[in-house]
């Protein structure tokens, strides 16, 4: 009852803060998932072309690009709705633990810039 309670609060406060966006930024928010989708495609597409030259494979393009960008975004579609938008706007998860490794993640990634960047300057 009191979880319970807590949860729509916390639901209602995100909703809130969504309709206070503006309309780019909910859309965005909203279809986010396709956003990073087409980004992880364009990995895909990127990193085939890198091996098939450094391979020198000149056949079949098509059949070797399409599952290069196909997979990446299905993939990343479905994680990012599974994990990321579906507990936000459900609120059936704690929301402690993922934004604590979304967190740790950040911090991980900051600490890894600034090295190279330190290892660049030097």
């Amino acid at each position: 009852s009191k979880y319970i309670s807590e949860i729509f609060s916390v639901l209602f406060l995100v909703l809130n803060l969504l309709k206070q966006l503006s309309f780019f930024h909910r859309n965005l928010c909203n279809h986010g998932k396709y956003f990073l989708a087409a980004n992880s495609s364009l990995c895909g597409l990127a990193a085939n072309n890198f091996f098939r030259n450094i391979l020198h494979v000149r056949k079949a393009s098509l059949v070797s690009a399409l599952p290069m960008a196909v997979i990446p975004f299905l993939s990343t579609a479905i994680v990012y709705e599974a994990f990321v938008h579906d507990p936000l706007f459900s609120g059936k998860n704690l929301f402690i633990p993922f934004f604590t490794l979304k967190g740790l993640c950040f911090l991980y990634t900051m600490e890894h810039l600034l090295l190279a960047l330190k290892l660049l300057w030097s």
